[in-house]
């Protein structure tokens, strides 16, 4: 009896046989090759939103002085004494 979940899921095609697999296979039953993850448009979108996130947190984390470069006309704070 084929369930309401397993009837629309694709199955896995080897690439090197071109044998139909069970989607959450790794390795193909028919000759032992391995087969790649699908990932789907919310997995990369995801991916895509981590990577940006980190590049833009290390933009913001290094200074902009760690490369020798000082901003023109910059004063340094005295605080004054009492």
């Amino acid at each position: 009896m084929v369930s309401a979940d397993s009837a629309h899921i694709k199955p896995k095609v080897c690439k090197t046989c071109g044998n139909p697999n069970h989607p959450l296979a790794a390795q193909c039953r028919y000759c032992g090759g391995r087969l790649r993850v699908r990932m789907d448009w919310f997995c990369t979108v995801c991916i895509v939103l981590i990577a940006v996130t980190l590049l833009a947190l290390a933009g913001y984390i290094i200074p902009k002085n760690a490369f020798g470069h000082s901003r023109p006309g910059a004063v340094e704070f005295i605080e004054p004494t009492p």
